[in-house]
Parts: C-alpha cells; structure tokens; sequence
C-alpha cells in the first residue's frame, strides 16, 4: 500500500521507516499538554506527524498539485482522532480507564484542529474538523 494515511495503525507501525523518500521526523506530540497525560499517544502522533510533514514536503517538491490545504489537513486530523481514539479502544478498555482517555484524545485532536493553522498557514475559522 503506497497511502500511509489511509493504512491501518498496525500496518502503519509496522512500516515506519519504509520507504526512506519520506519525512519520518516526528515530535511525538509535542504539545504542552502532552507531557501530562498518562496514555501513550506516540503512534497517532507519529501518523499524524507523517501526514503534516509529508504533505508539506510534496507541496514544496509538486507546488501545482496544491497538497498543503484545508481538506488535506482536515483529513489528517480526523485520521488522527480516529486513531487517537482507536488507541483508547485498543488499551484502555478499563470503565475507569477508558473514558478519561477518551476525554484527553479529544482534547488533543482539538488542539491539533483548532491551533494547526499556524503550521498551515491558514485561517483559524476555515480549519475546524470536529
């Protein structure tokens, strides 16, 4: 499969690094809420982390193609609630457990939604994928 956004998590995982032509880097969520929460959120960041970097870098490297913009970001985002809240799923499935992480997977995608625009370059009020 050559659409590492449209691949399950778990192939996704498994294939990180492969094939080398793309932009791995990631911060692993590096946003200030991040370094308090108890879930280990690394893989969705990772993925989201991927889809950010790799539609900038095709932007710059194929500017008529208009990678960078409002649909393809809304797309990332919502791949990474979906994943975000699949990880809940998938490892907390505790009734104690698993709300709370539910409740910070939305606060994440909220922030990414909300305040990635900075990285984008676009206007706040046209971003929201909720």
């Amino acid at each position: 499969m050559n659409n590492k956004q449209d691949m399950s998590g778990s192939d996704f995982i498994s294939s990180y690094g492969t094939p080398v032509n793309f932009n791995w880097n990631s911060d692993e969520c590096s946003a200030p809420i991040a370094g308090n929460s108890p879930w280990d959120f690394e893989w969705p960041c990772r993925r989201h982390d991927f889809g950010y970097r790799n539609l900038e870098r095709g932007e710059g490297r194929f500017p008529a193609h208009d990678m960078w913009n409002v649909e393809n970001k809304a797309t990332t985002d919502r791949q990474f609630r979906d994943d975000l809240y699949l990880h809940c799923d998938l490892n907390f499935s505790n009734i104690m457990q698993h709300p709370l992480c539910d409740a910070d997977a939305y606060a994440y995608h909220y922030a990414v939604s909300f305040y990635g625009d900075n990285t984008w370059g676009m206007e706040r009020d046209t971003l929201y994928t909720f």
